[in-house]
């Protein structure tokens, strides 16, 4: 078996989708995958919505000057108003709304950037008052406050997208060999990202740390995937370039304590009890999830996920015990020979009200011990 970490210079491997992007609304408070940019959202819905406007135009579709058409625009306006208190940034979007002459279609829609229209089928099939225009006109602002547009672009984005990861410490070497962009930790920080261009093929270059080592994922079109791969793979032979799978990437994540969602996690979990209490922002007013981790917080812990190191080679679900005593359960271990010794990640309960520091699973001896195990101080990722 040739160990992970300790053989190879650079490593590569195919991401089957890049679903990097993601961010939580703060209107909302719901996770949304945002690969288009708030500025590509706009201009977009723009073009889209001057072409079909200037085509409704054209056949005189388009309702002016009536007062019909007055009262729409007064009652966008007075929503428009109080869109903007709460979401402040919408008050440089370029509102605009018009009246479509179809009878047959009751529809209407607030597209990125505050571009509005309604169909006249509203009146002449519901028969609609001014209060339920304004009710649809409301909840279609709140689709375009809460970035759906952009969302949808997003995710329809991500579908073309695959994304090749390059890691270890001549990561940054091998694609200078193939960018003439600003590589640098200033151009592309940790965590952080940058547009560049590699091997002739335009990426997303978002360092990333998964592995542990000096790392670029590469977002690009799908369709040149095996045209990047390939010139990677040629590049990278100076430095003895391999592709890695999944076995490899297990041991390396391993290696930084990072845990896998399902295997290493269980349903009542909160950060604290990964012991990711650091990453959540307690001092804030307000949050989604906010009380409930208030009132988590004053509970004492009775369980929390650990790092162990085994005298032996573990196994994977076998429990942890003390004195005869299940108290817990190994959820990852690998054999390592970048930290020299076996290790894992585990469930322990409270014995006598506190955590105990040494276990036993079968016939090994267990130690709980910080992590991560590797390059605790993050020094290689960062560099």
């Amino acid at each position: 078996m040739v160990p992970a970490r300790t053989a190879v210079r650079l490593l590569l491997a195919c991401v089957a989708a890049a679903m990097s992007g993601c961010a939580t609304n703060t209107i909302t408070g719901r996770s949304q995958l945002m690969v288009v940019s708030e500025a590509q959202a706009i201009n977009s819905s723009a073009s889209a919505y001057n072409r079909m406007i200037g085509g409704f135009e054209q056949k005189g579709k388009v309702e002016t000057g009536t007062p019909r058409a007055e009262r729409v625009r007064e009652i966008t306006d007075r929503l428009v108003a109080q869109a903007v208190r709460f979401r402040p940034d919408s008050a440089a979007w370029k509102w605009e709304v018009q009246v479509i002459e179809d009878p047959k279609v009751v529809n209407a829609f607030c597209m990125a950037g505050g571009k509005m229209a309604i169909y006249t089928g509203f009146w002449d099939k519901l028969h609609a008052t001014d209060d339920e225009v304004a009710a649809v006109m409301g909840h279609e602002i709140g689709h375009a406050l809460a970035s759906h547009s952009r969302e949808k672009m997003s995710v329809g984005l991500t579908a073309q997208l695959g994304a090749i990861n390059v890691a270890g410490p001549n990561a940054r070497d091998l694609l200078a060999a193939l960018s003439d962009d600003d590589l640098s930790r200033a151009a592309i920080p940790y965590p952080g990202h940058a547009e560049i261009t590699v091997a002739g093929v335009p990426c997303r270059a978002i360092a990333v740390g998964f592995v542990g080592e000096l790392s670029y994922e590469l977002h690009h079109h799908r369709g040149r995937s095996v045209e990047l791969w390939d010139a990677l793979l040629d590049a990278g032979g100076t430095w003895d370039i391999r592709p890695h799978g999944l076995d490899a990437l297990d041991v390396l994540r391993l290696e930084k304590g990072h845990f896998f969602l399902a295997q290493d996690t269980m349903p009542d979990d909160h950060p604290t009890k990964l012991g990711l209490g650091w990453v959540v922002a307690r001092d804030k007013p307000s949050f989604v999830g906010k009380q409930a981790l208030d009132r988590m917080a004053a509970l004492p812990p009775d369980r929390k996920l650990v790092g162990l190191r085994f005298d032996g080679e573990p196994q994977r679900g076998a429990p942890l015990e003390v004195d005869g005593r299940i108290v817990g359960r190994v959820t990852s271990c690998a054999v390592s020979d970048a930290v020299g010794a076996s290790i894992g990640l585990g469930w322990i309960r409270t014995v006598d009200d506190s955590f105990p520091q040494t276990l036993r699973t079968g016939d090994l001896t267990v130690t709980v011990v910080p992590t991560p195990f590797y390059d605790p101080e993050g020094a290689r990722l960062r560099g």
